[in-house]
């Protein structure tokens, strides 16, 4: 319950508190992400908000104790919204 499947960006991202999960598994971009590309916008910008993907049959979801603790010691707040 305490592993992601991510990306080598993705994941990258995440360490450094970039993006994130919130606790209704929703993915979380951070607004001290900049993207200076169409690259940035379709992997990272285009994930605001968006439900992460179930895990495969039988694996477990992350849970929301270890989404909570990244959420206040490493994801870097405030969070973007949906561009309307």
């Amino acid at each position: 319950p305490n592993a992601l499947a991510l990306s080598s960006l993705h994941h990258r991202l995440f360490d450094r508190g970039l993006i994130g999960l919130t606790a209704d598994r929703t993915v979380a971009v951070s607004s001290h992400f900049i993207g200076r590309s169409s690259a940035a916008d379709s992997l990272v910008l285009s994930l605001v908000e968006q439900p992460m993907l179930e895990p495969q049959a039988g694996q477990p979801r992350p849970h929301v104790d270890h989404l909570a603790w990244h959420g206040r010691e490493v994801f870097r707040a405030p969070a973007r919204a949906v561009a309307g």
